[in-house]
């Protein structure tokens, strides 16, 4: 099981090259990549704010994004917002990557990433997906 970071799932999905071409392949293979909800409101609000463009469109790529057999979506839940505000250490004020570095922990996750404070975080497992 691997939790997937906001621009890893977008990477994924968009077949970016950012992605190491020995990190996709371990993505593709893996039987369960989980998504924690927050990405859907991080991608939509950069889609209308036009930090980011999905193409054909961000209706569409949510679609395809979401019927991929392998991904799994963690609703936000009363728990995991609670797990995301007692992260051991120090942990940067960002909800989104609380949340998702929470779900890592709590399910005993890798997570893959490429943002250098969540790969530096010393309290969970990060696969460094950056090429």
């Amino acid at each position: 099981m691997i939790v997937l970071d906001t621009h890893i799932w977008i990477w994924w999905v968009d077949e970016n090259p950012r992605l190491r071409p020995e990190v996709r392949e371990r993505l593709d293979a893996e039987g369960e990549l989980w998504v924690c909800a927050i990405p859907l409101l991080e991608i939509a609000t950069a889609v209308s704010v036009n930090r980011l463009i999905l193409h054909p469109s961000a209706d569409r790529w949510m679609e395809i994004a979401l019927t991929a057999a392998s991904v799994r979506i963690e609703p936000l839940s009363a728990s995991l917002c609670l797990e995301s505000t007692r992260l051991p250490g120090q942990f940067h004020r960002d909800p989104a990557d609380r949340l998702i570095v929470a779900l890592a922990r709590r399910h005993d996750a890798a997570l893959c990433t490429a943002d250098g404070k969540l790969l530096a975080y010393p309290h969970g497992t990060c696969l460094n997906a950056d090429s």
